[in-house]
């Protein structure tokens, strides 16, 4: 069977990044009529669903079923249940309840909403072990339970610019996550449309995605709410944990988080990868219970062209180490503990 702590953390965070971003960024429309907007946007999320599932593989992340949304009056959508899954694990999945989107603004120039759900994984525990069942109910407390997402669009037509502002609230039993994302796309084909046009119009919409990226700004703000009692919680159930004691264990801190940093550094992000190896050893530690990471742009008219893009995402996963070189040289970069 899947390791259950990484299938359950990695699904939470995937699933919800894939669905809450997918759904809002890319295929919400907008009718004045609310039932016409009900139409529109179930259509839209019909066909995500379709989409999503045509790129999963069998052993892969897969949308299992979803509700469809009912909007009220004011243009208020809800989706009672959308579950999330893997069909070659059955005993497990997780479910998005009272799936809501709120349409706060719409203009020629803005567009504002607002998107909330409730997490919550299923597990059938007939077909597990009794250890199995243990690590279940200890890991918990660090799985998401609410996600918030606030997202505001601004079209420039006359500097051919659309500006996005994004912010997430993530809630745990254990912790507190507030992510927040301020960015611009340069594209022409801004200067000739506005919302409603790029909401309506297909064409319109993927002209737009051929742009290039500027992100001003970004920021992870995380508090503690005993994290750091849960982290070794999980940590004494291994192998290594059962060796060593709550001191012995807080004790080597220091050293191994640093040493875990190490590899990422060149002289560039060596300060400021110190000064969040220190962060993170507080927090852990129960010293400190708010932990801040704040990225902000060092020249706002820099923008990525589509190659540069691709070579994030490649750096990423093939060369994190040059990904923060440049993060570090085209951003200043602020940790805080407290």
């Amino acid at each position: 069977m899947k390791n259950l702590f990484a299938t359950l953390v990695l699904g939470s965070i995937v699933a919800g990044i894939v669905y809450v971003g997918y759904l809002l960024v890319y295929h919400v429309s907008f009718s004045m009529q609310p039932k016409d907007f009900e139409k529109e946007l179930n259509t839209h999320f019909r066909t995500m669903l379709a989409e999503f599932d045509d790129r999963m593989y069998y052993g892969g992340l897969q949308i299992l079923s979803a509700e469809p949304f009912e909007c009220s009056e004011f243009l208020t959508c809800t989706s009672s249940e959308i579950a999330i899954g893997w069909y070659d694990t059955p005993e497990l999945k997780i479910l998005f309840l009272n799936n809501q989107i709120f349409v706060n603004d719409l203009s020629d120039s803005r567009l504002s909403l607002r998107f909330a759900t409730s997490i919550s994984p299923q597990i059938e525990v007939r077909n597990l072990s009794a250890a199995q069942r243990e690590e279940i109910a200890r890991i918990r407390s660090i799985l998401p339970t609410q996600i918030t997402c606030d997202f505001s669009t601004y079209t420039y037509g006359a500097q051919s610019r659309i500006e996005k502002d994004g912010s997430c609230e993530i809630a745990t039993a254990s912790a507190f996550y507030h992510l927040a994302l301020n960015m611009s796309s340069s594209n022409p084909v801004f200067a000739q449309t506005n919302i409603p046009i790029m909401l309506h119009n297909h064409k319109a919409r993927e002209r737009a995605y051929q742009f290039a990226l500027s992100i001003h700004s970004a920021s992870l703000h995380i508090t503690s709410n005993g994290l750091n009692d849960r982290i070794f919680e999980l940590f004494s159930q291994s192998r290594l944990g059962k060796m060593l004691s709550r001191e012995a264990y807080e004790s080597a801190y220091p050293a191994a988080i640093p040493l875990a940093l190490q590899s990422l550094a060149t002289a560039d992000s060596q300060e400021i990868l110190s000064e969040l190896a220190s962060a993170v050893v507080q927090i852990l530690r129960g010293e400190n219970k708010n932990l801040s990471l704040s990225l902000r742009q060092k020249d706002k008219g820099f923008f990525f062209g589509e190659a540069e893009i691709e070579e994030f995402g490649y750096l990423f996963t093939e060369n994190p180490k040059q990904l923060v070189r440049q993060i570090v040289q085209n951003y200043d970069v602020k940790v805080e503990s407290y």
